[in-house]
């Protein structure tokens, strides 16, 4: 018990210092999810028939809108830059768990660190990373089509279902066993600059042999996870809050400022998420690299 709660807190230290690496923490987070001016708010909303006709011009509003050809140009736009974003994110998440990797590995080897070097690193690996991320998607698919398959056979006959319920356990298992496989995956991919497969292959060989040394990791670090949970919950739930109730006021007023709002309202959370989870994320990635890291060269205890 002990050497995990040293790896805590040595992983502590090492998000401390090297606050520059809180970038990548950053990027990990976030691509891993009207009052009055100047005084008090004067506005009332409407009650009884006022409020249901209200209601009813603004569905009005909406569905002429989705009706209208702006708004199949608007969403198709809107899927083509979500794509766009998507394929960027996926890039710099990768790039970020290179480097991550990267600096706990010069960090153990007592090596010079910088944001610029680590980039260079995270950048070297990310491509790698992402092909693992195929390969992984490929392998889930497989395991999940007889699923997919048992759920629409369940519909057209449901006796089927029956079958679906014994193969529940099963997938519980895989998808643990899964997430651990993948978390070695892919800081022994970037440690010993290997390929997907053979990533994949050290990760569930390590996963069936010290598996419980890994539960045991896991367990030990829920508490400053949920220490942290509650700092967050504070920091980014409230004004998430707050900032939606406002949002669905504005709607009721004035749909398309109520809409404007509500995106820079949430881009403005993603933005506070981010920066306040980010030291929490550089830790969390630094305890488990070094757990993975001892565990391949054999020097966790048994």
């Amino acid at each position: 018990m002990n050497y995990y709660v040293d790896k805590i807190k040595e992983s502590i230290e090492f998000a401390w210092k090297y606050k520059f690496l809180w970038v990548f923490g950053f990027i990990l987070t976030v691509f891993g999810g009207g009052g009055g001016s100047g005084g008090s708010p004067n506005y009332s909303f409407p009650s009884g028939s006022e409020d249901t006709a209200k209601m009813d011009e603004f569905a009005s509003d909406v569905e002429d809108f989705v009706l209208s050809p702006l708004f199949w140009v608007i969403l198709i736009a809107g899927l083509c830059v979500v794509f766009v974003v998507s394929l960027i994110g996926w890039y710099l998440l990768s790039v970020s768990k290179g480097a991550l990797t990267e600096a706990v590995k010069k960090d153990r080897n007592s090596q010079d660190l910088s944001l610029k070097s680590s980039w260079r690193d995270g950048q070297s690996h990310a491509l790698d990373i992402m092909m693992l991320d195929l390969t992984g998607f490929a392998i889930n698919f497989l395991v999940f089509l007889p699923l997919i398959v048992l759920v629409i056979g369940g519909i057209i006959f449901p006796p089927v279902f029956i079958l679906l319920c014994c193969l529940v356990p099963f997938y519980i298992i895989y998808f643990i066993g899964w997430a651990i496989t993948y978390t070695i995956a892919h800081r022994y991919l970037v440690l010993n600059n290997a390929g997907a497969m053979e990533s994949i292959k050290a990760g569930f060989k390590l996963m069936k042999e010290r598996v419980l040394n890994i539960i045991l990791a896991a367990v030990v670090s829920i508490v400053p996870g949920c220490a942290w949970a509650i700092i967050a919950l504070m920091a980014v739930g409230v004004p998430a809050i707050i900032l939606t109730i406002l949002g669905i006021g504005m709607l009721l007023v004035n749909s398309v400022i109520g809409v404007v709002f509500l995106v820079a309202a949430l881009i403005g959370i993603l933005i506070l998420a981010g920066t306040v989870n980010s030291p929490y994320q550089v830790y969390s990635y630094a305890y488990w690299t070094k757990i993975i890291m001892d565990l391949l060269d054999d020097k966790a205890p048994k």
